[in-house]
């Protein structure tokens, strides 16, 4: 959950909840998770695609009006986790000879994000 919904919070400094409202926003998840996925199949992580939608909707239902850790970091001007999140996939991923784009996108923005915001402090 927190590779689909955390980087994607922080570049647009918006909750869970409205996350899931825009239906670009939902493909842009699913397309994490379909990634996610993969690379857990690879390390032989047992989750099944079932189990990472349904965590994937909880999160957005429960945690509806919550920004991300890695959204409130950036607006505290501090280093987020994006390395052991998208960053950990992207790194997994091309360790097994894969690509994990929509994860370095997420990774990259948000770096970029941190950068900014780090050097302006």
């Amino acid at each position: 959950m927190n590779c689909c919904y955390n980087g994607i919070s922080a570049i647009g400094q918006i909750s869970y909840g409205e996350l899931i409202k825009k239906p670009e926003i939902r493909d842009l998840i699913e397309t994490l998770t379909r990634e996610f996925l993969l690379v857990a199949e690879l390390e032989n992580v047992s989750i099944t695609p079932e189990e990472a939608h349904h965590v994937n909707q909880q999160i957005a239902l429960t945690m509806a009006g919550q920004k991300s850790s890695t959204a409130q970091d950036l607006t505290r001007k501090r280093k987020t986790e994006i390395e052991f999140l998208n960053g950990f996939i992207t790194r997994k991923a091309k360790e097994h000879g894969v690509y994990a784009p929509t994860h370095q996108a997420i990774f990259a923005l948000v770096k970029m994000l941190e950068l900014d915001l780090l050097n302006a402090k």
